[in-house]
């Protein structure tokens, strides 16, 4: 993108690139943008874990101030990639409604560019990469749609619908997730009878590859590179669902594996869904996805965020951070409800959102430790994208940017 942004800004992507590619030295992948937001989940393994954010420290955050603010923005959760905010903003409460696309300046707010739905039943933006923002689109009638914009200037380069298994058309299962790993966006397309079918999008908009893992498809998450897992639920002749995890080479759509977990704590949807350190947590459990074995269980818990050295969970009344390996507890801390992306981590920080709570706690990933909290925020549902030593937050409808002062 061609764009000026501030010296600081500058600096902060520079330090980001640095630390990139000092985490990546020992392999033969540079991980691009890596400070970047780019989509719901962090990146395609779906932690809500930014690794690479080099400005949020443990004394930065400890004062953090309201940069710019945007009321009146029911917009989900915002992303942040190249130092622009992309969202997608409702403007009325039912359907069908006006959505309108902003893609905002990280560092002041003002608008890049803009882009309205007059009318459409729903509108999100589900990744950015490539020099596009990619955007699911629910028509008034019809089928649903993946539009993909100029990042830069937001102009619309093209629309695919893709298909679902047998039928054709169908409803595109965004809340069973969906992920942008390089050049390509794996998504979901449901039949009237539910079954799913997954299919491969490349930047121009073709569908590259389409497979039908079996039965109803509820959540995705990448092994980067090499392996999209799909979480499933297949009825038997009996009819009693069974959990089904698909391995699909994400070149091909091969099918790689195919395995029924020991014991699947949730497979309800993307939330809790997640690949990372050789495992697949899901829920409250830690799977193996070549063999299905469980490796360790928190019966009652959920996964909230995934790092190398801990796991972040959410329990009845607190925030539990475990060891991602062996599952043993490295720590408590006292929380309230969490809905319904209200806890995320970027470097060595793990940031809290309470339902209902006027700002947001941080704290250190190691200890529990509380480090800060934000100013005050509108509260509700907390949607926090941490990016570019900035945290980006859509608090109780309005849109935030907090920076340590």
């Amino acid at each position: 993108m061609s764009r000026e942004l501030d010296e600081s800004v500058d600096r902060l992507q520079a330090a980001c690139v640095r630390r990139v590619w000092i985490a990546v030295a020992v392999v033969s992948v540079v991980v691009l943008a890596g400070c970047d937001w780019s989509q719901i989940g962090f990146g395609p393994a779906k932690t809500n874990a930014n690794p690479y954010e080099p400005a949020l420290t443990d004394s930065s955050v400890a004062r953090l101030t309201v940069a710019w603010s945007q009321p009146s923005c029911f917009c989900l959760t915002p992303l942040v990639a190249g130092g622009v905010v992309y969202t997608a903003h409702f403007l009325a409460e039912v359907n069908p409604r006006p959505v309108e696309l902003e893609a905002l300046d990280e560092a002041t707010g003002k608008p890049r560019w803009t882009f309205l739905y007059p009318r459409v039943n729903g509108a999100q933006v589900l990744a950015v990469g490539n020099g596009i923002a990619y955007v699911s689109v629910a028509p008034v009638s019809g089928p649903d749609e993946i539009q993909a914009f100029d990042a830069s200037t937001g102009a619309r380069r093209w629309t695919v619908t893709p298909p679902a298994p047998s039928s054709g058309p169908g409803q595109l299962g965004v809340d069973a997730g969906f992920v942008l790993d390089g050049d390509r966006l794996f998504v979901t397309a449901f039949a009237n009878d539910g079954a799913g079918e997954v299919s491969a999008i490349d930047t121009t908009g073709r569908v590259v590859w389409s497979a039908t893992p079996g039965g109803q498809v509820l959540a995705l998450a990448a092994d980067p590179g090499k392996t999209l897992y799909v979480a499933s639920w297949v009825r038997t002749t009996t009819g009693a669902p069974v959990p089904l995890l698909t391995g699909l080479a994400e070149t091909s759509g091969t099918r790689q594996s195919a395995v029924v977990p020991q014991q699947a704590s949730t497979f309800s949807g993307p939330g809790g869904f997640a690949f990372g350190n050789g495992l697949i947590y899901d829920g409250g459990v830690a799977i193996r996805p070549d063999t299905g074995a469980v490796v360790w269980s928190a019966p009652n818990e959920i996964v909230m965020a995934v790092t190398a050295n801990a796991v972040v969970m959410l329990a009845p009344g607190a925030i539990v951070a475990r060891n991602p390996t062996s599952g043993s507890p490295l720590w408590f801390a006292p929380a309230r409800a969490i809905v319904p992306q209200g806890v995320v981590v970027a470097g060595d920080l793990v940031f809290v959102g309470e339902s209902g709570a006027s700002d947001l706690q941080i704290r250190d990933l190691a200890t529990g430790k509380l480090l800060g909290t934000s100013p005050p925020l509108t509260g509700g549902d907390y949607y926090i994208s941490p990016s570019g030593g900035r945290v980006i937050i859509q608090a109780g409808g309005t849109l935030y940017a907090l920076t340590p002062t």
